[in-house]
């Protein structure tokens, strides 16, 4: 079950990230990207888990580990894909 949720959290804000992306550039296609960048960095830092959580260091050190790491794909992956297309 945990499983499926982890990797379900991985998907999802992707996904729904895409379709941001692809909105932007239908209607602003000249700053989309620039615009998406900054929304998914600040969404990527505003889900970091924060001491507040109530959870264990060791489990916000995991969380802001598949944050991070998802991030780290998806952002550059999305930007260099969209500045080819435009």
């Amino acid at each position: 079950m945990l499983t499926s949720l982890v990797s379900a959290s991985c998907v999802i804000p992707p996904l729904l990230g895409w379709a941001l992306l692809e909105l932007l550039e239908r209607f602003v296609p000249r700053r989309a990207t620039p615009i998406w960048t900054v929304l998914a960095v600040l969404t990527l830092v505003g889900g970091l888990p924060y001491d507040e959580a109530g959870i264990t260091m060791a489990d916000q050190l995991l969380l802001a580990l598949i944050h991070l790491i998802v991030g780290a794909a998806v952002i550059p992956t999305f930007v260099i894909t969209s500045l080819r297309r435009s």
